[in-house]
């Protein structure tokens, strides 16, 4: 009878093993992995501070193949792109959708609300209609500002210091770009006490850039500031060639095109906007509303020259420059 009773308890005992086993191998398998669309109307190529996500999402704890899937979707700097690849993302059902600009944002929104948007460059979001306020956005959108109006037009400064020759400078931007008026008064103000004739060149439609060119060549200009966004970054080889073709310094608002040689940029530290990008997300994939997270303004900025594109063009970067710049391009 003993006997019995502790075959039993053993069998038994096996038995609650063998489903504890079974618990823990299919809670296991049941890990959810999250998935997280990234959304630009620029190039693969273009694109190397998005593709450092992964390693900015490894930080906090995500692990692209482990707990987190990122699909990437690239318009090639082609906007008419965005609303079927927006489409696509839609479709993959990510928990969160990282967005480049505006631009890429409206694509999205075009098609569900529901889905939580980061955007790496968040360009006027209220005026726009992304968010109701900056610190309380209220909808389905938060993310990181390029900057404040006056930081902006510093860029001139910056400018006028690389080349103070300079009497003449175009602004070259989308139409769309929104709330470019407070951008361009600020930059106004700047050209004024630099005594820098200001000429804004807007392009309405990627097929208008060489229009807008031509007429840039006809008034003749110093310099170009240039805001690669839209309509312009789309074709921004042809911006490129164009600056080099007339022999023009150009500065940037963004730190691609000096890879692709332009001479100067006046950006956001992308390795700061990477990590700031990164934390909403992980914040989003934890539950957190878009709605009750403020957008934010990136806090640090760096200069970058192309030392070789500034010898094509004939022009001495004074060591002021090349003392102040974060990176040098040689």
């Amino acid at each position: 009878m003993r006997d019995t009773t502790l075959n039993r308890r053993a069998f038994l005992s096996v038995l609650f093993g063998l489903a504890s086993m079974r618990g823990a191998l299919g809670q296991t398998r049941s890990v959810t992995v999250a998935r997280v669309g990234v959304l630009s109307g620029l190039s693969r190529v273009n694109s190397s501070a998005y593709l450092r996500l992964p390693d900015a999402l490894r930080e906090l704890g995500w692990i692209e193949g482990k707990n987190v899937v990122l699909e990437w979707r690239f318009a090639d700097g082609e906007p008419m792109r965005l609303p079927s690849l927006a489409r696509e993302l839609v479709q993959s059902t990510p928990a969160v959708i990282v967005a480049g600009t505006n631009f890429e944002a409206e694509a999205v929104l075009a098609i569900t609300r529901k889905i939580p948007l980061v955007l790496w460059t968040a360009l006027d979001p209220v005026g726009s209609g992304l968010a109701d306020s900056l610190s309380h956005p209220g909808g389905s959108v938060t993310g990181l500002l390029w900057a404040d109006p006056g930081l902006a037009a510093k860029m001139l400064d910056v400018f006028h210091e690389a080349v103070p020759s300079m009497r003449r400078v175009a602004v070259l931007y989308d139409a769309r770009f929104p709330g470019i008026e407070a951008y361009l008064d600020a930059d106004r103000t700047t050209a004024k006490s630099l005594d820098i004739e200001l000429i804004t060149f807007p392009v309405g439609r990627v097929e208008d850039l060489d229009g807008v060119l031509a007429r840039m060549r006809e008034i003749g200009v110093d310099g170009i500031k240039i805001v690669p966004a839209g309509a312009v970054s789309a074709r921004l080889d042809r911006v490129l060639e164009y600056s080099s073709s007339r022999r023009l310094p150009t500065i940037y608002t963004a730190q691609y095109p000096i890879e692709r040689g332009g001479f100067l940029a006046y950006s956001p530290n992308q390795f700061e906007v990477l990590g700031r990008v990164a934390s909403l997300v992980d914040k989003l994939l934890k539950g957190e509303s878009p709605a009750n997270m403020p957008f934010e303004y990136p806090t640090r900025f760096e200069l970058t020259v192309n030392v070789r594109t500034a010898q094509t063009l004939g022009i001495p970067v004074p060591q002021s420059i090349l003392l102040r710049a974060d990176r040098v391009i040689r």
